[in-house]
């Protein structure tokens, strides 16, 4: 039973893996990265790291952040840091949090398996210069550990929607 659940867990994680490859792929997509916890644990203090570079100014994009936990982890939501720095060194730190399960104890995302998808998605206005922007996220509970969490993912995607206030 250890064993299939192992193989199923294996199975999902390529398959995320995999996706993720396929949509970075996308003309629309200006970065896509996931980080995998070892262990399936969330530390305090741990933080994930992503660097985007950024070339145009003048298109909005949407940002979306994707939290894979098991049907095993042990809350409805995770609470996480976002700290970001732009290239003119300007930084700021919001804390967000991640819904997972409903009260009733059903999934907000999807579930396949013992895997749920969880996802945090946001619109910005035109990244207001061009260079590196350094985004980092570090989980913001009173726990040491943070069980059953498999990965963390930033995806940053041209805006299709309606058009934005500026």
């Amino acid at each position: 039973m250890q064993i299939t659940m192992i193989k199923k867990n294996s199975f999902f994680l390529l398959l995320g893996v995999f996706t993720a490859l396929i949509s970075a792929c996308s003309n629309d997509t200006l970065f896509d990265q996931v980080e995998v916890f070892d262990g399936n644990t969330w530390e305090q203090g741990e933080q994930v790291v992503f660097e985007v570079e950024v070339e145009d100014t003048l298109l909005p994009f949407d940002f979306e952040i994707t939290l894979r936990t098991t049907t095993d982890y042990g809350y409805s939501n995770l609470w996480i840091y976002i700290y970001s720095e732009a290239p003119d060194g300007i930084t700021s730190k919001v804390a967000q949090r991640i819904n997972i399960a409903r009260p009733d104890g059903s999934w907000i995302g999807k579930a396949s398996g013992t895997i749920v998808e969880s996802k945090l998605i946001y619109r910005t206005q035109a990244f207001p210069f061009k260079g590196k922007y350094t985004f980092t996220l570090e989980q913001a509970t009173q726990q040491n550990v943070i069980s059953d969490v498999l990965d963390i993912g930033l995806r940053v995607v041209t805006h299709k929607g309606e058009p934005l206030d500026t």
